[in-house]
């Protein structure tokens, strides 16, 4: 059991290549703009205590590598100098968080406190194009679903996937469009159109490993939303860290504090909120069910404070939906064999003209020309115009037509269709859970386990005609 755990430990370094940490640097100035060497630098995460050292170098520069992303505050101490603490500054993954300070002289005792909330808004350490969705973003704005791919809209240069069908392959991958197709309830995007490039093209990572389909490149179910902290899209001008891929996707997911946090929710949607299909009210069905409930929740806390942390979140999505769809089937006249007055759907609403229906048991043996049905209509029963068969149609072939192919309800476009709703059941459920281990000032242990089921059930068309 040790050997195996030890395997897995090693695998999961090896492919984790994408950066998950971030860092905090400066530059630290007096008033004249004359570097201050030797100041000693201390970074606090305000949600685990965890606290780093670091002092200016002779440039007045100081800078604390692998930072785990967070919010910080940054003092400054100095003999001669008033102490200056800037806090809540946000680190965000991937992005250096610049913290520039000038002093003031004066006693050490003063101290000087600066609000650092928003700066993580401007970058001014790369010139990629990127943008980061933070979790009150998933929290807050009217997600139907609440999957974080679909606030991709809000980034720079980025579209949500389901923007182009034909261009992506998330339309055909399994399990992640509920419904029957573009049009459906909820289309579960699984990545992004970025930079104008295939979804497929993106490489999206969770905590640094990458969990994308081998066949399609989609991602599978993700994790639930209350364990995300925040993703980090990377369109353009990227780190060669992030692999295959024009673009990249950075999950990043939470740990616990050194408070005990906690939340629970749940979201409902059903069709008495809804309005009617044009096509379900002209042929009179009423409003296709829909019973939609997301629900969840999660807890951090510490174990050991200031330590050791612990994390864990549960999400589960029930879904039972019926779209309304329409399906052509025989007409009443072609399930009797009847093809005198039929006349095909051709190309743009037109009709063409009605085929000739030949009898492949009888021919002219002097032109080997078959002999067509009289009158267009083949017979269903014993008949002598099919010997040395019984009858011109295989009864098992009838009885299949006449017992599993619905007959039409409606006309549409002078086409006889099957109208009638298209049923889908969901049931998933994801769950995760996460230890911290703050070990010392330069180093720090994290293992995560995620679980995700997320079965689907569609059924074939069924006709509620009057219901």
């Amino acid at each position: 059991m040790k050997l195996v755990l030890l395997l897995f430990v090693s695998m999961a370094s090896v492919s984790a290549q994408v950066e998950t940490s971030t860092s905090i640097r400066g530059l630290v100035t007096d008033t004249s703009g004359a570097a201050v060497a030797g100041m000693q630098v201390t970074i606090a995460n305000t949600d685990t205590g965890e606290q780093r050292f670091a002092s200016t170098d002779s440039s007045g520069f100081y800078a604390f590598p692998s930072v785990a992303p967070g919010t910080y505050d940054v003092s400054f101490s100095f003999s001669g100098f008033k102490r200056v603490t800037v806090k809540s500054r946000v680190a965000q993954v991937s992005q250096s968080a610049q913290v520039d300070v000038k002093l003031e002289l004066g006693d050490v005792a003063e101290s000087v406190t600066v609000s650092a909330a928003g700066a993580e808004l401007v970058s001014t350490t790369t010139a990629e194009v990127a943008g980061t969705i933070v979790n009150k973003l998933v929290d807050n704005l009217p997600l139907n679903g609440r999957n974080f791919f679909d606030l991709a809209a809000v980034m720079p240069h980025a579209s949500p996937q389901n923007l182009a069908g034909g261009l992506s392959f998330a339309s055909i991958a399994f399990n992640r469009v509920i419904g029957t197709g573009q049009d459906s309830p909820l289309f579960r995007s699984s990545g992004v159109f970025a930079a104008g490039n295939r979804d497929s093209a993106t490489n999206v990572a969770v905590d640094g490993v990458n969990v994308q389909s081998s066949v399609y490149g989609q991602t599978p179910p993700q994790q639930p939303p209350s364990s995300i902290q925040e993703v980090k899209i990377h369109v353009s001008s990227m780190n060669a860290e992030f692999g295959n891929g024009v673009a990249a996707v950075n999950v990043i997911t939470k740990s616990g504090g050194n408070s005990i946090r906690g939340e629970v929710y749940e979201y409902l949607r059903n069709d008495k909120t809804d309005a009617n299909y044009f096509f379900a009210n002209r042929g009179g069905l009423r409003r296709p069910p829909l019973r939609q409930n997301q629900f969840g929740g999660a807890v951090g806390g510490p174990l050991i404070r200031n330590k050791v942390f612990f994390f864990g979140a549960y999400d589960g999505f029930r879904l039972r939906v019926s779209t309304e769809a329409n399906q052509a089937v025989p007409p009443p006249a072609l399930r009797q064999g009847d093809f005198s007055g039929y006349r095909p759907p051709g190309p743009g609403g037109t009709f063409l003209a009605t085929p000739t229906i030949y009898n492949p048991y009888r021919f002219d043996s002097r032109t080997g020309l078959r002999e067509p049905f009289p009158g267009n209509r083949i017979p269903l029963g014993a008949t002598t115009l099919c010997a040395p068969k019984p009858a011109c149609v295989d009864p098992v072939t009838l009885k299949f037509l006449q017992r599993w192919v619905a007959a039409p309800n409606t006309v549409i476009n002078g086409i006889d269709v099957l109208q009638g709703l298209e049923r889908t059941f969901v049931r998933q459920d994801q769950g995760v859970g996460r230890i911290d281990w703050n070990r010392g000032e330069k180093s720090r242990v994290y293992g995560r386990f995620t679980n995700s089921v997320s079965p689907s059930y569609p059924q074939r068309l069924q006709s509620l005609q009057g219901e």
